[in-house]
This record gives C-alpha cells, sequence and structure tokens, in this order.
C-alpha cells in the first residue's frame, strides 16, 4: 500500500506523467516540484509501477511488488538520505547510466532533494541531459526549484505536485486519525498531505493548536500577557509551531472578517468568526506580518519570552486600533 496512493493518482502531476507514459511520449527527464517529502516518496512509487506494470500500476503484480519493495533492478535511488549532493555523486550516477538495465527496459535514476546539489554537480548532470542515454530516464525530486539551474530547468519537464484542499486532506487524513486532529491537520498542512500526517499524528500540534485559540480569546489586557509567558507553549520547541498555527488562524481570520459565510466551512469556525468580529481583514493580515518578524526574532536566537511578550502585545494593539 502507497501512502496518499489514490489521492496522488488522481493529482494533476501523476496524470501528466501518464500521459506522457500512456502516449509514448515520455520525456529523459523531470523535475518534481514539491515541497512534501512524504506525498512525492509516494508520487515516485505510483510512476516507477506505471512505467513497469504491464496493468498499468496495479500494485500486485511482481513488477510492481519490487517497486514496493524499494528491490527493482533497474531502479536507482540517488541521495537517499538527502543530504549534499557533490560531483562525484553525479559522476558515479551518470556512469551508471550507460549500463544497460537488467530486464530490458527502462532504467529510473530518482535524485532525492536534487536542488542539494552543487555547481560543479549540476553542471555535470547537465552534460547528461543534453545527451542522454537511451531508455535512461532522471526523476529530480525538489522541494525548491530556485535552486536549480535554469540550464537543467530547460531540459527537464516540469511537474508541479498539486496544493490540496482542506477537504481533500481531511478525507485522507481521517482515514487514520480522529476527526478533530484530522480537522486539526487539514486546516494547519498548507495543502500538503504529508505535512498533515506529521500534524495529525503529534500530540504537541494538537495542544498548540486548542491553546493559540485559548490565548487569542482568554488575553484581552495588556496585564494578562505576564500569565502566560512560562507557558510551554513558548518554549524552544513549540513556539515556532505556535507562530505557523497563529498565521494560519488568522488567515482564516481575515476571510471571514471579508466574508462571515465563510467561518461555516473552517475548523473552529464559532471561534474564527467571534476573531473575525475583533480584527478586520487588514488586521489580521498586520498580525501576520509581525508573526512573520517574531519568525526572524527566534531564528537570531532571541529570547523566547521576549519574543512571546512582543508578540502578544502587537496582537493586543492591533486588535485595540480595530475599535
Amino acid at each position: 500500500m502507497i501512502l496518499f496512493g489514490d489521492r496522488l493518482k488522481n493529482s494533476a502531476a501523476y496524470k501528466s506523467v501518464e500521459r506522457d507514459i500512456v502516449s509514448g511520449n515520455i520525456a529523459h527527464a523531470y523535475m518534481l516540484v514539491s515541497p512534501d517529502g512524504k506525498a512525492t516518496g509516494s508520487l515516485i512509487k505510483l510512476i516507477a509501477m506505471r512505467i513497469f506494470c504491464k496493468k498499468g500500476g496495479c500494485g500486485l503484480c511482481p513488477e510492481c511488488k519490487k517497486v514496493l519493495s524499494g528491490n527493482h533492478s533497474d531502479i536507482v535511488y540517488v541521495n537517499a538520505d538527502e543530504g549534499k549532493i557533490g560531483v562525484e555523486t553525479v559522476n558515479a550516477m551518470v556512469e551508471d547510466t550507460y549500463i544497460l538495465s537488467n530486464e530490458g527496459g527502462y532504467k529510473l535514476y530518482f535524485v532525492l532533494s536534487a536542488e542539494q546539489m552543487n555547481a560543479a554537480a549540476q553542471n555535470k548532470l547537465l552534460k547528461t541531459l543534453e545527451e542522454p542515454p537511451e531508455n535512461v530516464i532522471i526523476f529530480l525530486a525538489v522541494k525548491n526549484a530556485a535552486a536549480m539551474y535554469d540550464t537543467i530547468k530547460s531540459r527537464v519537464r516540469t511537474v508541479r505536485l498539486d496544493v490540496f484542499s482542506r477537504q481533500e486532506i481531511y478525507d485522507e487524513i481521517v482515514k487514520t486519525a480522529s476527526p478533530e486532529k484530522a480537522a486539526t491537520a487539514a486546516a494547519c498542512a498548507d495543502g500538503m498531505l504529508g505535512k498533515a500526517l506529521d500534524i495529525a499524528t503529534s500530540e504537541t500540534y494538537s495542544e498548540v493548536y486548542d491553546k493559540a485559540f485559548w490565548i487569542l480569546l482568554n488575553i484581552t489586557k495588556s496585564k494578562d500577557i505576564s500569565s502566560v509567558l512560562n507557558d510551554k507553549v513558548f518554549s524552544k520547541d513549540n513556539f515556532p509551531v505556535l507562530l505557523d498555527v497563529l498565521s494560519v488562524i488568522f488567515g482564516d481570520v481575515a476571510e471571514v472578517a471579508a466574508n462571515p459565510v465563510c467561518a461555516e466551512s473552517k475548523q473552529r469556525g464559532d471561534a474564527i468568526k467571534k476573531l473575525a468580529a475583533e480584527f478586520t481583514p487588514k488586521a489580521a493580515a498586520a498580525v501576520i506580518f509581525a508573526l512573520n518578524e517574531n519568525r526572524k526574532m527566534l531564528n537570531y536566537n532571541t529570547s523566547s519570552v521576549s519574543v512571546a511578550e512582543n508578540m502578544l502585545f502587537k496582537i493586543l494593539e492591533v486588535k485595540h486600533l480595530c475599535r
């Protein structure tokens, strides 16, 4: 079984590669773009099964089982640990591409976190992309395409994995998590299935989500701030999660403030509606900007208590200005 298999098979990314396979117009190189590592890992297996399986990726035949087990002799995973990629790694891959496939068909190379290639590695790969060996397909899985040279991009077929809707994520995650956790995950996952799964299986995330609403609804005066600064939600590990959660909440607040009907589709819709009565869309945007600044302060090793205090005062200030 492949993680998110059915959902990914219906994605534009999978269907795009499938059309190439069916039409016989498969490219010699693809760049699979998505920050969602878990979903990309599943997409890779689905594509490999679609290429090797005579039944179109049934998941049950010997070819599919070899793909699923990671034991297909004509599939090479490069940079499996997703670290830095030097020219020696690309050299080894390029040399291997000139060896005939073991089973007489395609040889697939999946380069994970390909944006980790340094300049020398990308230049070495470029020569192979210009004159690829027959029956070799190279897939570059990247989280951020901006890190890849334009010369590389011009020689591959770019495929971007969908950003999924909240409902699609909820429907997927609720298969293995409670409705409450699935709803929280769908709200906070930024459209990524893998991130949603991580959130749904994290007790910390659920606790932070609950605490975020409690803070926003109960810290109403500046003198209230000191009472929560020692809460574990502001610890080094939890504070970045809180900032992410607050950004999602205020994104919803801005949307509901502009269109109250939207509250019906939101997780914690009643609470979002209450907050939307206190923050205009412009004010909610100002809070999100402030949260981004707080993130930078944390990255500069500023005291988390100081950042928390600054953040809470800013939220109260913006709310006061809305009145």
